[in-house]
């Protein structure tokens, strides 16, 4: 009903460890909500287009749905605080005051349109071991620079596209690439291309 758009605080039970698709999508007066300490799983869509400002993901998450914080207008820093094991699609897309996301240190693939929108991200540390950066993973999002880690073998189709990058380096273990990974980045000033992958 009405008054449930109104909530402002959500505090969810311990013992609870899932939480069903869009059981709090859309609640934009939403400021905080408390994690239990057995949460495994966080599906999709559940806190799409909600108004925190802060996410922490407990150490105990291991898997997150696809949108699962997409369009949460508000939002401005975002905190793994574990090691996750997957992540959906579209996590965080459209999130255009997030300015701050600490990554897990034993992720292995960005998904695709992980961060793409995400206007206020200006830079971003990736953890040492990650393989995979998806497609779209940061498309049209505010990322001005970014270390690749030479742990990462595949990058998606426009990872980068329409950034304000300044520069960027593809290591010599990167070696699929399937396209347009830095078109319309017109502030890039050099690339440093060590993959075997050819430039195009």
């Amino acid at each position: 009903n009405g008054e449930f758009y109104l909530l402002t605080d959500i505090v969810i039970p311990e013992g609870v460890t899932s939480i069903g698709n869009y059981q709090f999508y859309g609640l934009n007066n939403c400021n905080s909500i408390a994690f239990p300490s057995t949460l495994e799983t966080i599906n999709d869509e559940l806190l799409g287009g909600c108004g925190f400002t802060e996410i922490t993901i407990p150490a105990t998450v291991k898997h997150i749905g696809s949108n699962a914080f997409a369009s949460n207008h508000l939002l401005e820093k975002v905190v793994f605080s574990g090691d996750i094991e997957s992540i959906g699609s579209r996590c965080f897309e459209y999130c255009d005051k997030l300015e701050s996301v600490t990554l897990p240190t034993q992720i292995k693939e960005l998904p695709e349109r992980f961060l793409s929108g995400c206007s206020s991200l200006k830079n971003i540390q990736l953890p040492s071991g990650l393989e995979i950066i998806g497609n779209d993973a940061f498309l049209d999002s505010g990322l001005e620079t970014v270390d690749i880690p030479s742990s990462v073998t595949t990058i998606g189709y426009s990872a980068f596209r329409n950034t304000p990058l300044k520069y960027i380096h593809v290591p010599a273990t990167v070696t699929s690439i399937t396209g347009n990974i830095i078109s319309w980045c017109r502030n890039l000033e050099y690339i440093i291309w060590d993959s075997p992958v050819e430039l195009v």
